[in-house]
């Protein structure tokens, strides 16, 4: 396959994808290698890429990224947290994989980041939102069981072959009327809760 094609296929492609030769020096990135890390197109190209990158790899990244390139038997590499400093300043880890191939009798080096810690506050939002709706629904089925119940004894009084007076019924209506009241409150009140939390809904329902 030509150059140009597989150049053509990575700027088209979802995730952050950068050529090297087999030097290390940088020969091509695409647009979302850019934006993810947040140094200009420009200032990257044709630069030596593990000079320029050294000082802002963390950990064991930068070690295990230079003996990829000093080995000539490995061909792949996988560095599930790559920590790396972004052009802001701020520290982010994207897992990292590349591969060696060869262009016209030239060894290059394929770079693809992904970024896994926006997956991961992505899941522990989601895991919080969830905690939030299943606190919701305990709320509304212990706010609700206290009136039912009321609702149900009552019903059962009034259904009694005893005699009740008119001033009995008219008690037991007051509190027939206070426990729907009360449940019309808790559902109104989830009510709300699901039109604010509609996206979350939505997003579990998928």
């Amino acid at each position: 396959m030509k150059e140009f094609s597989i150049k053509n296929i990575i700027e088209d492609f979802p995730d952050p994808i950068a050529i090297l030769d087999g030097s290390g020096f940088l020969r091509y990135l695409n647009t979302q290698f850019v934006k993810s890390i947040g140094f200009g197109y420009f200032e990257l190209m044709s630069i030596d890429f593990l000079g320029f990158f050294k000082p802002r790899m963390s950990g064991n990244s930068f070690d295990s990224f230079y003996q990829f390139f000093q080995d000539i038997e490995q061909e792949e590499l996988e560095i599930p947290h790559f920590g790396f400093e972004l052009a802001s300043g701020q520290k982010r880890h994207f897992l990292l994989r590349a591969n060696k191939v060869s262009f016209s009798e030239n060894v290059y080096v394929i770079i693809q980041l992904r970024d896994v810690e926006s997956k991961i506050l992505l899941e522990t939002a989601e895991l919080e939102h969830l905690k939030t709706l299943d606190d919701a629904l305990f709320k509304l089925s212990h706010g609700v069981r206290h009136p039912v119940s009321l609702c149900l004894g009552l019903i059962d009084l009034l259904e009694s072959p005893e005699e009740l007076t008119v001033e009995e019924i008219r008690t037991f209506l007051d509190y027939f009327k206070g426990a729907v009241q009360d449940i019309d409150e808790e559902i109104r009140e989830m009510n709300t809760f699901l039109a604010k939390n509609k996206r979350l809904l939505q997003k579990i329902s998928e």
